[in-house]
């Protein structure tokens, strides 16, 4: 028996575009509109600088969102190779930025072209990548769409959960959702050192831990708040399980007494796995 071809529309709905937060409705490290880029630094999940840098500006929707990048400035998105099917793909968007891309590589290059746009060629389980500006002129750019085949269809639009859950696989935040929460409970080692265990979904590799605003965590223990001179590590340990280390120049903690790491409304703490 002869093998079935494979046929792109055969993908779970949901699954089309292989490009993530296509419609710009995901923002983690809440990248402020206007604000500097700086080269392979993201904004909105999923999308990176150029070489040249990513400043871009927009009006954050609930639905997707139209951005306008900045005069010579690009922003590049790389598609991870376990996501890429080989043979024959097609890049759409709306706006008037053009796009380029790299078959087989986490580098676009070569000339810029409006949408539509065919690429050929691409090897089944390799990188591949997308980059959009609009030269010495800014252009605006929205409902990005990389797909099977050489047909552009109506932008797929996913559940924003989904959404969000396909950007954690990259980048996971912890920030409070009111204006304090605990984040972890710990135990007291010594008298200046709390430990304890933080639990995140699984990422596409052991993330990077970056701690915004440290000097805003607080340590509840024994029914006291030590607001003063703390220091929170996060260390990832293993890809999903990190440990916490809480110590104080001071001695406020209770030897074998169970605290809780409260966090404000100012602090983040990122999980980076990006490509």
């Amino acid at each position: 028996m002869g093998q079935t071809k494979f046929n792109p529309n055969q993908l779970p709905i949901g699954y089309r575009n292989l490009l993530i937060d296509g419609g710009f409705t995901i923002n983690q490290r809440e990248y402020v509109s206007g604000a500097t880029l700086a080269t392979t630094v993201y904004g909105h999940d999923r999308w990176k600088a150029g070489s040249g840098g990513g400043d871009y500006s927009f009006t954050q929707l609930a639905s997707p969102t139209e951005i306008t990048i900045a005069a010579n400035k690009t922003l590049i998105q790389v598609v991870e190779d376990k996501n890429v099917y080989g043979g024959t793909y097609i890049l759409s968007w709306e706006g008037t930025c053009q796009g380029r891309y790299a078959v087989d590589s986490a580098t676009p290059a070569g000339a810029y072209a409006d949408s539509p746009i065919i690429i050929t060629g691409q090897t089944a389980g390799a990188t591949m990548s997308v980059e959009f500006g609009n030269g010495a002129s800014s252009g605006t750019l929205g409902k990005v769409q990389l797909e099977l085949g050489s047909i552009a269809t109506q932008f797929e639009f996913r559940h924003y959960s989904a959404e969000k859950s396909l950007c954690e696989w990259y980048l996971y935040v912890i920030a409070p959702e009111y204006d304090s929460t605990h984040l972890v409970m710990l135990t007291a080692y010594i008298t200046s050192v709390v430990l304890g265990g933080l639990f995140t979904p699984k990422m596409r590799i052991a993330p990077d831990i970056t701690v915004l605003n440290p000097t805003n965590i607080t340590v509840v223990c024994g029914g006291t708040i030590v607001a003063t001179n703390i220091t929170l590590v996060v260390l990832g340990r293993s890809n999903g399980a990190h440990d916490v280390t809480v110590t104080s120049t001071s001695t406020p903690f209770t030897d074998g007494r169970a605290s809780a790491v409260r966090i404000n409304a100012t602090v983040r703490i990122y999980f980076s796995a990006e490509l």
